[in-house]
């Protein structure tokens, strides 16, 4: 029997319109089988993907730094500090966040100026696209400040300061004069032009949930910062590429392979990203794609057992214990006295660990 549990914030409209008060066929019919909880709110964490995998309050928070490390398949020397190695774009004295990113071979001769720039004990490590990260093997009290940023004032301070800003200097001097950067700003499209060092932390030594659960689990998602948790905790992590994004999210991709899986965790953020931006159409069409994609193989699954949790609700269906529900799951039942109420990471847990 294979145990998928799903992640799906933003499902519900806490603030704005709903999209669930008429459901959809597959949800509906797997719902109606189901124990249905209310999720009390996650407390404020630096590593939010923790409750993801199950993991309670409380744990060892890693910064972006050691996550994007570990994402990217490095096993640094212990009492290292790791840094997300962000590629921006340079306008005066503004570094903006998210330019196009590079192409194939823009990426390639990026890599090439970054790989060059290593000194005795600061590391390039290749990630893909815009994200990449940096090892510096030493430990000291820094400050770095997140894209986006002011070359002028917001470049690191404390231990280390000397050589991470020489570094960050010399990516702009032989950046800038690239000529994939000319043809960038030739064609209107913004330059990639500095190389930038941020999110800076350790990596503390994490539980290995694959040993204490006694199940190894394979997770699913886009997000470069939760691959990076999984390879921590003894957890695999599907390609992220395959995965999709928004509206094109790879539903019947992600269902296909969570159930080759014993055990698999699957992380969705188009939806949330979606009620952001106030999309509701597109959100609506989200969610019956992904009830015919997703849901619907589940639905017709002999032996299955699903977990899914959204924003303040969750409910539970199995193949070998169908519940008669009596909960809407919808906006509605958030209000409820009387629905029994858990916590996101117990849900989780308890999703994937044998009955």
């Amino acid at each position: 029997m294979s145990r998928i549990v799903v992640v799906m914030p933003g499902l519900l409209a806490l603030d704005g319109e709903s999209v669930m008060r008429t459901v959809p066929p597959n949800f509906a019919r797997l719902v109606d089988q189901s124990e249905v909880v209310r999720l009390t709110t996650p407390p404020e964490a630096e590593m939010p993907e923790a409750f993801i995998l199950g993991m309670p309050p409380g744990i060892d928070q890693l910064r972006p730094g050691p996550l994007a490390v570990s994402a990217f398949g490095a096993d640094p020397p212990d009492r290292s500090t790791h840094f997300l190695l962000s590629i921006g774009s340079m306008s005066g004295d503004v570094i903006s966040a998210a330019p196009p990113p590079p192409t194939a071979k823009e990426l390639e001769r990026i890599v090439a100026i970054a790989t060059k720039l290593n000194m005795r004990l600061v590391t390039f490590v290749q990630g893909a696209g815009l994200d990449h990260a940096l090892v510096w093997e030493k430990e000291g009290d820094l400050g770095t400040h997140s894209l986006p940023a002011s070359y002028s004032n917001d470049r690191p301070e404390g231990d280390g300061e000397s050589m991470l800003r020489r570094y960050i200097d010399d990516s702009v001097n032989l950046l800038r004069d690239e000529e994939f950067n000319m043809i960038r700003i030739d064609t209107g499209v913004a330059p990639l032009n500095v190389l930038w060092p941020w999110g800076h932390g350790i990596r503390y030594k994490l539980p290995n949930l694959a040993l204490r659960r006694g199940a190894p689990a394979k997770v699913l998602s886009n997000s470069m910062r939760l691959e990076g948790l999984v390879r921590l905790v003894g957890y695999r992590h599907g390609k992220r590429s395959a995965f999709g994004s928004g509206t094109n999210t790879k539903f019947a991709y992600i269902i296909r392979e969570a159930m080759k899986e014993s055990v698999a965790i699957v992380a969705i953020d188009a939806a949330i990203q979606l009620r952001e931006k106030n999309q509701i159409d597109e959100l609506d069409w989200l969610v019956r794609e992904f009830d015919r994609e997703f849901l619907g193989p589940v639905a017709n699954a002999t032996e299955i057992d699903l977990t899914f949790c959204t924003n303040g609700l969750a409910f539970r269906y199995s193949t070998t214990t169908k519940t008669a529900n009596r909960w809407p799951f919808d906006e509605r039942v958030l209000e409820e006295a009387g629905i029994p109420k858990r916590d996101l990471w117990s849900v989780i847990e308890k999703g994937i660990l044998p009955p």
